[in-house]
């Protein structure tokens, strides 16, 4: 005799499940709708509506355990428990040894494991993105010395040629004012000249 001949075939309405769980009927869709989008499938009756069997009941909730007992979303807890539940090939014998508080506690066991699995993934991702940043930190302070060093470098070649500028101009006004000077002793000179001809030239001493 197969697993699946050890397990009840009976199917329940949305209105039968809500009363066993004391849930609404719209939590009961939303429960169901992300069951199906991790890869769980429920039975359909003519109408295309779901339909419940007991393995379906164990599902729904094992699934609001994970979620009131944990921090994950309802999404993430689908996502984990619907791997486990069909690697236990989960179904619900009419002669159930193993207690509802049992059931809990290991599928509490088991998305443990994988929650911790996930932490220290976390934690090494966390780890090698501290290592890249301390990396990165230390390449952009090497290209701003780099750049504050070119700056400078920068800055006193101006200062340099500013500089060379400002005493070049000084010495061109320094000539200046000696053809000034040197044109104003030739005037006088020629003027001194001029004047002691004109004496000679009219007999004054």
């Amino acid at each position: 005799m197969s697993s699946e001949d050890n397990y009840s075939k009976v199917y329940y309405s949305p209105s039968d499940l809500t009363a066993m769980l004391a849930i609404k009927e719209s939590t009961l869709r939303k429960y169901a709708y992300q069951l199906e989008r991790a890869g769980w499938s429920f039975g359909k009756n003519d109408q295309g509506h779901r339909q419940y069997s007991d393995k379906d009941i164990m599902a729904i909730r094992r699934l609001i355990n994970a979620k009131v007992n944990t921090s994950m979303t309802l999404e993430q807890a689908a996502n984990e428990l619907v791997p486990i539940l069909k690697g236990e090939g989960i179904a619900v014998p009419v002669t159930a040894n193993q207690t509802q508080n049992d059931q809990h506690n290991g599928d509490m066991a088991a998305l443990s494991k994988r929650i911790d699995e996930q932490t220290e993934l976390i934690n090494k991702q966390t780890e090698f993105i501290k290592l890249l940043s301390e990396r990165l930190e230390e390449r952009d302070t090497y290209i701003q010395k780099k750049f504050e060093e070119q700056d400078k470098r920068l800055m006193d070649r101006d200062n340099r040629l500013m500089e060379g500028i400002r005493m070049l101009q000084e010495q061109r006004e320094e000539q200046n004012e000696s053809m000034k000077l040197i044109a104003a002793a030739t005037d006088k000179l020629e003027e001194q000249k001029k004047q002691g001809f004109i004496a000679r030239l009219f007999g004054r001493t």
